[in-house]
């Protein structure tokens, strides 16, 4: 299994993800897991133009996700 982490590349709108961390094994089912569950964005987790993936190394320790949106 892999971790990854898909964050869009796109504009963001209120009522959005913005990020998301999944574990699956590959990043075809990672992005498609993604698209399970939407908001206003739509299943837009499969586009490569609008979101995108990185595979985790978890040797390394680091923060995976810091999501901030100030209105």
């Amino acid at each position: 299994m892999n971790v990854y982490l898909l964050y869009r590349i796109d504009s963001v709108g209120y009522d959005e993800y913005e990020a998301k961390v999944i574990i699956a094994f590959t990043e075809s089912e990672a992005r498609s897991l993604a698209n399970v569950k939407t908001a206003d964005e739509g299943p837009i987790w499969n586009d490569p133009t609008k979101v995108a993936c990185a595979n985790l190394d978890l040797t390394v320790a680091r923060v995976v996700l810091e999501a901030f949106k100030a209105g």
